[in-house]
């Protein structure tokens, strides 16, 4: 860990907080779904706090219309791939996690790779994944946390 010249990490402030376990949050490992809006929010929060592994999963590509909302990407991103970019952005924000990425539909991903994940987090745009997803997380009994949005309307749930 990375400690400045008063001897502090990256973690320091939250550590003061009773009862933290920087440790746990460091072998903590998370499966994101979707890395659009909500996505890239969340990945880029726990990145931040020191999530030790991530893997991405996204088939999709940058697009200009991302730009306003996806904080992950900028206008030289466009035409690549959501999932790679998010890995490479997400590394700068906090370089010493891991990040993995699949390009690819959630569905195409077996079983025994979904399962060494303690979370998964949803953020998907199309109902039919959603709930494929929700089928596997309760198969495999990994916490789900599900969310989405439309125009003004807004999900979230465990």
């Amino acid at each position: 860990m990375v400690a400045d010249e008063k001897g502090e990490s990256r973690y320091s402030r939250q550590e003061l907080i009773d009862g933290w376990s920087q440790e746990k949050i460091k072998a903590g490992k998370a499966l994101f779904v979707g890395i659009g809006a909500l996505g890239s929010v969340v990945a880029t929060s726990l990145a931040m706090q020191g999530v030790g592994q991530f893997l991405i999963v996204d088939p999709d590509t940058v697009e200009i219309s991302n730009l306003n909302r996806q904080l992950l990407f900028t206008e030289k991103h466009i035409g690549k791939d959501k999932a790679e970019v998010a890995a490479k952005s997400l590394n700068v924000v906090n370089p010493e996690i891991n990040i993995k990425q699949i390009i690819g539909r959630i569905e195409e991903v077996p079983d025994r790779v979904i399962q060494e994940y303690d979370v998964i987090i949803d953020s998907l745009d199309q109902f039919d994944p959603r709930r494929w997803v929700n089928s596997v997380a309760v198969n495999l009994n990994i916490p789900l946390v599900s969310g989405g949005i439309y125009g003004f309307f807004g999900n979230i749930q465990v």
